[in-house]
């Protein structure tokens, strides 16, 4: 008995030393589903304007594009960063780069084409490398990629009347039942106001996938939270959950046209 309590010890030692050394944290990599959030280039201008940064929306870019595909737990913001050896190289997506510039570039003047898409793979797609489907750079983008490329939310608001607009403002609730529709899940979708003008904007869609990226409900965004309902409120009746975050509980907000270049 003594000596299997020491062959534990050393293999339980042996297992937190090598997670230590390769900065690998296996538990932060449970997840329960992926949240692929997508941005509006002019409300992403927004943002970098209330942070006093410049913006600058490539002439490519005919609609709404990708901010992310993040491994999620209801109630967190976690899993992230789950492996710090696991470097970004953008010579592993390089044959992706012309798909990248037009559906996920980065809005932020003076900083590399590549600071969001290694941002968002070392805080994410380290993450999700537990599915074989997302394990690596090239299949995280190129999943990822592919999963945009089969939603067109312009295409999904217009057909429910939401058209990009300068006076024409929107309720939420007619945003969400318009994705709701376009998409058969349930959607998440946040607003940003403009420091400048107050004015509220529509700013991100999130769309929601099981771990076979296959599309699902999302749950109820909790205001509290930056992201989902904790568990015991998963329990609440549809209709009291809200899936939209920093948008008014009543009034209506913008949804901007892209920038003329």
């Amino acid at each position: 008995m003594m000596e299997l309590s020491r062959f534990l010890f050393v293999a339980c030692f042996l297992l937190v030393s090598s997670e230590v050394l390769t900065g690998r944290v296996v538990e932060r990599e449970d997840f329960e589903f992926l949240l692929l959030a997508h941005f509006w280039p002019t409300a992403s201008c927004v943002y970098f304007h209330n942070e006093g940064k410049g913006c600058y929306v490539p002439p490519a870019v005919k609609g709404w594009t990708i901010h992310g595909l993040w491994p999620s737990i209801p109630g967190t913001e976690k899993p992230d960063y789950c492996n710090d050896s696991m470097k970004f190289n953008y010579n592993e997506i390089q044959d992706l780069s012309q798909r990248l510039a037009v559906n996920w570039p980065c809005y932020e003047e003076g900083v590399s084409k590549t600071e969001l898409w290694e941002h968002e793979w070392t805080k994410h797609g380290t993450c999700a490398y537990s599915l074989p489907i997302l394990q690596g750079e090239l299949r995280f983008f190129n999943q990822t990629l592919n999963l945009h490329d089969k939603i067109n939310i312009t295409k999904i608001l217009a057909a429910s009347g939401i058209l990009p607009s300068t006076e024409k403002k929107y309720l939420p609730m007619d945003i969400f039942n318009a994705l709701k529709k376009g998409v058969g899940k349930i959607p998440n979708f946040t607003c940003i106001k403009d420091k400048k003008t107050e004015w509220t904007h529509l700013e991100q869609i999130w769309l929601c996938y099981d771990k076979q990226l296959q599309p699902m409900d999302c749950p109820g965004v909790a205001q509290s939270k930056l992201f989902f309902q904790s568990k015991a409120e998963k329990e609440m009746p549809v209709s009291s959950k809200s899936y939209f975050q920093d948008c008014p509980h009543s009034g209506s907000i913008y949804y901007y046209p892209l920038p003329t270049q």
